[in-house]
């Protein structure tokens, strides 16, 4: 598509004509949002958006994308099985666009949360990409071919090719092109705890039910009431007057009203549903600040077992993306992108020092590598795996004492 078409239908004017012509920066405009809405056993609608209402469902879309958005990232290449840094570093992977890289990132991660699908746009100049956004995934429908639908501004539509959008997708069925959507699939559990919080909000907000009350078999006047209320107020009102000896007269009876167990029985649904929530988004209910177990004993454990189990399928997926963008910016064979999650698995300073120091030991890491890791400058003597710098230290040994002994 032309980009002065493209800028026309953004906007809602003029015709679409199809062309070979990818999106430009100077093409790019913002999508319609189409919300699709699902009555649950419970009687309530949830949609992807409206579920985010639910504090449970905010919290772990809020943790997992911020978990996986906030890593480092970087471009390597692989040559005679060693990774090294791709360079030049693409541009668009730290200044995407209108949105920043962290933006960028937490914007698709919350399209799979919420929607199982990412739609991520490649603006391009020259045919090389300059920048990346997304698109709302209610206003795009993937097509067997590889194109895409995608619903405009005003309700127009256009066709988008594989090199103009790149689709991510979450858990997705067999014999299916787009991923399935886990608010969707889970709507009756969110349902259920949007219900609930309704009716704690409708019960504390519309009921009347007060705490004691005097029963008096005679007739009482509305003056005559209140100064009873008044009265019995002042005397046992307030700490230091709890617990005081109570004395009514006339046959009147004092009756507590307590809230009945079908009423209560809202907070064990709450957290019944918390708990299934968190589990549909793979977020430990520590993290949610619930009981229940965890995934270790110490942070190190629980680092690793979050990363293995919650954000390695999240950061592979856009991984993959990601490199499929670099390979389509003309980059060399076996160029990747790479997303750091060591950050996600740093114990306390005893165990990481304890790990550094096995590895510089076994030769597996240098020192500069591990200052690298600690944020700190390298040193002129850091470069050489230790064993290697042991053998150097051991050969000159021997040369001096082979000397001393000639």
């Amino acid at each position: 598509m032309k980009s002065v078409d493209l800028v026309r239908a953004m906007l809602g004017g003029g015709d679409i004509v199809r062309s070979a012509d990818p999106i430009t920066t100077a093409s790019w405009g913002a999508a319609g949002d189409l919300f699709t809405s699902a009555r649950t056993a419970s009687g309530v609608s949830v949609t992807e958006r409206n579920a985010l209402q639910v504090s449970t469902v905010w919290s772990c879309v809020r943790i997992v994308s911020d978990m996986v958005s906030t890593l480092p990232c970087d471009a390597f290449i692989r040559r005679d099985g060693t990774r090294r840094p791709y360079r030049p570093r693409p541009v668009w992977l730290d200044e995407p666009g209108r949105m920043g890289r962290i933006d960028l990132f937490s914007s698709i991660m919350v399209s799979l949360l919420l929607y199982g699908n990412a739609y991520v746009v490649t603006l391009r100049s020259g045919g090389r990409v300059v920048g990346l956004d997304v698109l709302s995934p209610s206003a795009v429908t993937p097509l067997r071919s590889g194109w895409f639908d995608v619903t405009l501004a005003g309700g127009k539509m256009m066709k988008a090719s594989p090199s103009e959008i790149v689709h991510v997708r979450g858990v997705i069925a067999p014999g299916e092109i787009r991923g399935m959507s886990p608010i969707m699939e889970s709507r009756d559990t969110i349902g259920l705890a949007k219900a609930t919080v309704q009716y704690g909000g409708a019960y504390f907000g519309n009921g009347s039910m007060p705490g004691v009350v005097i029963e008096d078999p005679g007739t009482m006047t509305p003056v005559g009431a209140k100064i009873m209320r008044d009265t019995w107020e002042e005397l046992h009102r307030g700490v230091n007057n709890s617990h005081r000896v109570a004395i009514l007269t006339e046959g009147a009876k004092i009756s507590q009203v307590s809230v009945n167990p079908d009423d209560a029985q809202f907070l064990q649904t709450r957290q019944a549903t918390g708990a299934e929530i968190g589990a549909m988004f793979g977020v430990p209910l520590y993290l949610l600040n619930m009981e229940g177990p965890q995934f270790g004993d110490t942070t190190s454990e629980q680092g690793v077992a979050l990363v293995q189990h919650t954000a390695r399928p999240w950061v592979e997926r856009i991984e993959a993306m990601l490199s499929k963008i670099l390979a389509s910016d003309g980059a060399e064979r076996g160029a990747f992108i790479k997303l750091n999650v060591s950050g996600l698995m740093r114990g306390d300073f005893t165990q990481r020092y304890a790990t550094y120091n096995t590895a510089v030991t076994a030769g597996i890491l240098t020192i500069n590598e591990v200052r690298a890791l600690e944020d700190l400058p390298p040193v002129p003597w850091g470069d050489e795996p230790i064993s290697v710098q042991v053998q150097d230290q051991k050969g000159a040994t021997d040369a001096d004492s082979d000397q001393q002994s000639s």
